[in-house]
């Protein structure tokens, strides 16, 4: 669709990368809810290109993770080790250690910023999710948005008809209770 209708004229190049990140249990003495930290390169060097996130929340947790942009060029780097060696940096062994990890993942990550989103809508459709590269609840934000401007509210007098009608549904169907059907309120 981003071909068939031009979306991305005028947009930069979107740019991909790996993303690990792991949630970490540390030592109170070590925590600093709210602190965030941010890198470039290191351990990469300065033939690729990615970085780090280091993330305090509450509760002594931390959010440990690294990115590694898909465009290097090294068939033997591997951005699960970088990420591991990321973690030997003297600062972030010394917050880790005697921690526990609690929760690890990775995904696919779109970067490249504003900039490097395509236009959303194009005649009869309007592209969702990682499509255009948007977080999941600007997504749903959206789609709440596309819905609402493509689908008239209904009249005061048309929900209460379909109330009632729905109501008689349940009744003719056996249901003496609304909290029956598995809805606790209306």
């Amino acid at each position: 669709m981003i071909e068939k209708y031009d979306l991305a004229a005028g947009c930069d190049v979107p740019k991909f990368g790996l993303g690990m990140k792991e949630i970490w249990e540390v030592d109170p003495e070590r925590h600093n809810e709210g602190e965030v930290t941010h890198s470039l390169g290191w351990p990469l060097g300065f033939k690729n290109s990615g970085g780090s996130f280091l993330y305090h929340l509450d509760n002594n947790q931390v959010y440990v993770g690294y990115i590694v942009d898909l465009n290097y060029k090294n068939p033997y780097l591997s951005p699960y080790m970088e990420f591991q060696r990321f973690k030997h940096h003297p600062k972030i062994a010394k917050l880790l250690k005697g921690g526990k990890r609690i929760a690890y993942g990775a995904r696919a990550v779109t970067k490249g910023g504003a900039q490097s989103l395509p236009k959303v809508a194009f005649p009869g459709g309007a592209l969702l999710g990682d499509a255009n590269g948007e977080p999941t609840g600007a997504v749903r934000n959206r789609g709440v948005a596309l819905y609402r401007s493509a689908v008239p509210p209904l009249s005061e007098a048309r929900l209460q008809r379909r109330l009632v009608n729905g109501l008689k549904l349940m009744a003719d169907a056996g249901y003496t209770a609304v909290h029956h059907a598995g809805v606790d309120t209306i």
